[in-house]
């Protein structure tokens, strides 16, 4: 099994600081084409289920080990485009690198000033 997070406990070069790990987290609607798209989809379980049911156990896992799993939101189509623009393959490096973005994006404060919640996903 590949590794499926990103820690986000560093700054990022807007300055922000996550205390958690980032996971790469899909929703069901768009799990048929985010395997459409991953050059990698050969490592990615062929169904929605079965990827959810691999990734609780992978964040149960790391809860256990003192990590705070942050699910961010894999959307694809942004995905592929923050790939274009960062000149990256779409894989699962890069998975990891643009859930550690989300995740920080999550810090930036909302039109009310108020801090933005985590993104989670939808299981």
């Amino acid at each position: 099994m590949q590794h499926h997070h990103t820690s986000v406990g560093h700054e990022s070069r807007e300055g922000l600081r996550l205390k958690g790990t980032a996971f790469p987290w899909f929703d069901r609607e768009s799990y048929p084409h985010v395997l459409e798209v991953m050059i990698d989809r050969d490592l990615l379980p062929p169904s929605y289920d079965r990827w959810l049911q691999q990734s609780q156990r992978v964040l149960e896992k790391a809860r256990r080990n003192g990590l705070k799993p942050i699910r961010a939101h894999v959307d694809p189509d942004r995905f592929l485009a923050w790939c274009a623009d960062n000149g990256l393959a779409p894989d699962g490096m890069a998975r990891l690198t643009y859930a550690g973005y989300v995740a920080r994006l999550s810090l930036l404060p909302d039109e009310t000033g108020a801090p933005r919640a985590p993104s989670k996903g939808k299981s």
